[in-house]
């Protein structure tokens, strides 16, 4: 059992309609750069108050990891892995009252690179499986949603 499916069998309903309130204010639902030219879904919450992202990450069964960014001076939860992103996304993306397509894009994203990212029935690390057109404009369609001020 994964991170996902535990925190899944925890969470309350009350729970899981903060834990989307909290994403669809403070947080970030994307598709970004990862090192060796890969990239990668992830979902993450930002703030300030150390005490914010600690009580979050308490609520999602402290499933991602928790940094501090001196620099910004802000504190960063952050979930990674496509299954977990995808697991924690297709729970959550109905209590969501604002960016579901961000999270729907990156629930086919993630779908998308587990269909393919297998050799001989193995799975495999998804550099090894270029992405696809598909793949790369989903990633597109992530970041134009993601911008400041974006009405369509």
């Amino acid at each position: 059992m994964n991170d996902i499916e535990c925190f899944i069998e925890l969470v309350s309903d009350k729970e899981k309609k903060a834990i989307a309130w909290t994403i669809a204010a403070e947080g970030c639902i994307t598709i970004s750069n990862a090192s060796g030219g890969n990239i990668r879904p992830l979902v993450e919450v930002s703030n300030t108050k150390e005490v914010f992202i600690s009580k979050f990450h308490s609520m999602v069964g402290y499933a991602g990891n928790v940094y501090y960014y001196k620099k910004s001076n802000a504190y960063l939860w952050i979930l990674t892995g496509i299954p977990l992103v995808k697991s924690f996304l297709e729970y959550i993306v109905d209590e969501l009252p604002i960016k579901q397509e961000q999270a729907e894009i990156v629930i086919a994203f993630c779908a998308s690179r587990m269909s393919r990212n297998f050799n001989n029935g193995k799975q495999v690390r998804g550099r090894c499986c270029p992405y696809s057109n598909e793949e790369l404009s989903m990633r597109e369609r992530i970041r134009f949603l993601n911008r400041r001020g974006v009405v369509e």
